[in-house]
């Protein structure tokens, strides 16, 4: 007793420096989203170009104002091409999403149930495979596509990006299977089901945190890629939101309120796919992270 009351003070300090450094995470966190949204809420229609740098010193312009309309919203889709883009990214996105998803049940099931040599070098060697950088495979993976007949499609980012999240895919459901006891599998196989039957029901069911946090990370990968889908694609009608949206800047100026809408509306698909994805996240982190 006299030991808690002597470290009651220290603990009453650290929760709140603990809640201290969270609240101040958030705000600088949210801060960013918080003037962009305003912000395309406030600003005129304008150019962001030399005049309007050179007002904004003197301080006749500002980023926000009191003044709130959609302006901006309607410019997004009746001057520019943001639909296409965002059209595009959804497709690229959740086809990338289906695909890794599909191969890395399989790779994932197929190391932590079946033992073959070479099984513990295959699986650690998807983790040296993760982080290799993307950059140094750009030339190879262009050229290999280009002599495809698949540069400039969309099935071009969809196999670069597929590429690229299977080994985590596969590595992270890996070790989801291995958490879930094999007697499960084996109790349903002899009540009739087959290894694949056993698999569809009883692991992937309870595999569902570790499939949706899987899901998740493949879908911020390829929404979120600019290096591959800038060089793969140079035509609007296949352009990805993140190659489309930096062409609303100019040489010579910038239509920054359009900017700022444009990123709003660019948020929300990942916003909707996290809510309704949101409670697996914690639980799929952590579920395969022991190994029951």
């Amino acid at each position: 007793m006299k030991y808690y009351k002597k470290n009651k003070p220290f603990k009453k300090f650290s929760n709140f420096l603990t809640y201290a450094i969270l609240i101040i995470t958030v705000i600088v966190t949210l801060t960013p989203i918080f003037l962009m949204v305003v912000s395309s809420l406030s600003m005129d229609i304008q150019s962001l170009g030399k005049t309007t740098v050179e007002n904004s010193k003197a301080g006749s312009v500002s980023l926000i104002s009191t003044h709130f309309h959609l302006k901006n919203y309607i410019a997004v889709f009746k001057m520019t091409h943001f639909l296409t883009y965002m059209r595009n990214s959804l497709f690229v996105a959740g086809f990338t999403t289906i695909f890794s998803i599909i191969i890395a049940i399989l790779g994932g099931y197929a190391i932590s149930r079946f033992k073959f040599k070479g099984r513990i070098f295959f699986s650690q060697g998807l983790l040296v495979m993760y982080m290799f950088p993307p950059v140094l495979l750009l030339i190879p993976i262009f050229m290999l596509l280009k002599s495809m007949g698949l540069f400039n499609t969309p099935f071009s980012l969809i196999i670069a990006y597929t590429t690229f999240s299977l080994p985590f895919c596969i590595w992270m459901l890996k070790g989801f299977f291995d958490s879930i006891p094999q007697d499960l599998e084996e109790q349903a196989m002899v009540d009739g089901c087959t290894k694949l039957g056993s698999m569809f029901r009883i692991l992937l069911p309870l595999s569902g945190p570790g499939i949706a946090t899987t899901a998740i990370f493949s879908f911020i990968l390829a929404w979120n890629e600019f290096m591959y889908a800038n060089a793969l694609i140079n035509t609007d009608k296949w352009k990805t939101v993140t190659v489309g949206l930096p062409s609303f800047a100019g040489q010579y100026m910038t239509e920054i309120g359009i900017m700022f809408a444009a990123s709003t509306l660019l948020i929300i698909p990942v916003l909707i796919f996290f809510s309704f994805l949101q409670k697996f996240i914690v639980r799929g982190l952590t579920a395969g992270a022991v190994k029951g």
